[in-house]
């Protein structure tokens, strides 16, 4: 990430209002300005068609078809946000999301779960070393297919890696 100023909209789908609020405390205390509203489920696809947002987290406590419902107002949106269903662990996944938080129960398991969510909407850089062209490209054509986006670059040997690690902020 650069040192420009960023913020993150955040949308949370949660059944139960305590849910609601332990995910808003947890979003004033993340490493980037995050843009939070929480919604009950009859006002989440009228809030992600007026707003939109970045991330948007759905309560697994919700039933199969509010859930659909959301997921299908998210993927409606362009750019559509990315999907997290926050649910106990060991939850079947749903189709059409971009991955599984574990249901929060403190404030603290809530606010790494927004840095989560922080490192999968902003760009990682991501040094990829190897004395092999060949399997740099091959690495970095697999990293650029990933969903999430990388600020990837390379290094063919150990001293360029070392001087570009003594310059760089690398997540990976």
């Amino acid at each position: 990430m650069s040192g420009d100023l960023v913020s993150l909209r955040m949308l949370v789908i949660a059944a139960a209002l305590p849910d609601q609020e332990l995910w808003r405390q947890a979003a004033a205390m993340a490493s980037v300005p995050v843009d939070f509203t929480a919604h009950a489920v009859a006002s989440a696809a009228s809030a992600l068609a007026k707003d939109g947002a970045d991330i948007c987290v759905v309560d697994g406590d919700l039933s199969d078809a509010d859930q659909a419902a959301v997921i299908a107002a998210a993927r409606a949106l362009q750019p559509a946000p990315l999907v997290f269903i926050s649910a106990p662990q060991g939850s079947a996944r749903r189709e059409r999301i971009d991955g599984m938080l574990r249901k929060p129960s403190s404030v603290d398991d809530a606010r790494k779960l927004v840095e989560i969510c922080v490192r999968a909407k902003f760009p990682s850089r991501v040094l990829i070393v190897d004395d092999s062209g060949t399997m740099r490209n091959i690495v970095r054509k697999i990293l650029s297919a990933s969903h999430f986006k990388l600020d990837i670059h390379e290094a063919a040997e150990g001293i360029a890696a070392l001087n570009q690690l003594r310059g760089g902020n690398f997540g990976m």
